[in-house]
Formats: structure tokens, sequence, C-alpha cells
């Protein structure tokens, strides 16, 4: 499990690290049980704008087709603690 069975139902916030396409942040956000919001956060504008994304932006879940363009081996331009969880 990606989260802990007694957080269900509370709304949590991820960040998706190299998201890519958004494939993987597709999964995370339709997790059934959960409020999910995710950031994707990749190197990449190409897989930025990929076509997945249209997926997301469609769901009415909060932040469902956020992302930033940064570089993982750089500080990430967002303040300890905002995010629930990180994957990968």
């Amino acid at each position: 499990e990606i989260v802990p069975t007694s957080e269900r139902g509370k709304a949590i916030l991820a960040i998706d690290l190299g998201c890519g396409s958004g494939l993987s942040t597709i999964a995370a956000a339709k997790l059934p049980g959960y409020a999910m919001g995710v950031v994707g956060v990749d190197l990449s504008s190409e897989m930025l704008r990929s076509e997945a994304w249209e997926e997301l932006t469609a769901m009415r879940c909060p932040l469902a087709a956020e992302r930033v363009r940064c570089d993982l081996a750089q500080p990430l331009p967002f303040r300890r603690g905002t995010f629930d969880l990180s994957y990968s």
C-alpha cells in the first residue's frame, strides 16, 4: 500500500518525483478511498505537456493536473512539510 489504511478518507497531498508523462500521477490520483492531490515534478517540458495530463485535468480532485518543471538534483521549490508523501 502506498498510504496506510488508517489514512483512508483523509485528504492527502503527494508529490510525484520524476512524473514524466503523468501516468503514475494519474494512478495515484485515482486511488480508491483517498482524496489525493498530486503534484507532478519533472525536468522535461515535453513530458509535462504530454497528452496523458489531459485525463488529470478532467478529474475533479484538488491539484489533479498541477505540474512543476524542475531539476530533482536541485532543492525543490516547496516548503518542508508541504507534502504528506512522495514517490517516484
